[in-house]
């Protein structure tokens, strides 16, 4: 039961609420699934090696970096309980993946989830790059921030910017976590050696905790970019 509420929570984080669930998502129904994970989760807690590794205090680490960006590096000590939300998710995730992820077969699944998002953003691109923007897309003149800011509102899969030269190009963008570029390519970089990890024939349990570190670094990529300014 743990694992299959986690694998939903995962693809509810990756697709947004809104994709999953549709108008239940008013009900912010993201957080009713994390709670009911989280209790679910709690008898997992007494016979795992979530609290024997380096990679736990990793992720307390990761969170003082993101508290550190946002006052030392941005002087706004109000803005640590947003950035601290924005990173949550994310060490929620490294610590499901411990919990449930004990089998060579769950952590396979987990990349073939985590690759599936990828495919599933990459495929909407391509098809809103071929079909969509040779009707709509901003013109050559639109240089004006507002202008493509409402055409990036209206296609959230791609991502439109204007180079030096005045020329429109587009990026690749997920939804919900992965709306910015950076976050989709940072994911992306981050599965592929995961399709190879997961993949070993030996030394399974070594390969769940080389697993989690892999999450304990993604979940550092994606928080500190983007989201504060690095120390």
């Amino acid at each position: 039961m743990g694992f299959v509420l986690s694998f939903l929570y995962f693809v509810t984080y990756y697709l947004s609420p809104a994709t999953i669930f549709g108008p239940l998502a008013d009900i912010r129904i993201e957080l009713i699934l994390a709670a009911l994970v989280f209790f679910v989760s709690l008898p997992a807690l007494a016979n795992s090696f979530i609290f024997k590794t380096p990679q736990s205090l990793a992720v307390i680490g990761l969170a003082l970096a993101v508290s550190f960006s946002m006052i030392i590096g941005m002087h706004w000590p109000g803005g640590v309980p947003a950035a601290l939300q924005g990173f949550i998710p994310n060490a929620y995730g490294y610590f499901l993946v411990c919990l449930h992820c004990n089998s060579k077969r769950k952590l396979q699944v987990l990349v073939l989830l985590l690759l599936f998002v990828c495919l599933f953003v990459i495929a909407h691109g391509y098809l809103d790059l071929r079909h969509v923007v040779p009707l709509s897309a901003p013109q050559p003149e639109a240089t004006e921030d507002a202008v493509l800011d409402e055409w990036n509102s209206e296609h959230p899969y791609l991502f439109a910017m204007n180079n030096d030269a005045g020329e429109t190009f587009y990026r690749l963008r997920g939804l919900g976590e992965i709306n910015d570029p950076n976050d989709f390519g940072q994911l992306t970089v981050c599965v592929i050696p995961l399709l190879f990890i997961s993949g070993a024939r030996r030394r399974s349990s070594s390969t769940l905790r080389v697993s989690s570190c892999r999450r304990a670094s993604w979940c550092s990529a994606s928080s500190s970019p983007t989201r504060a300014v690095p120390l």
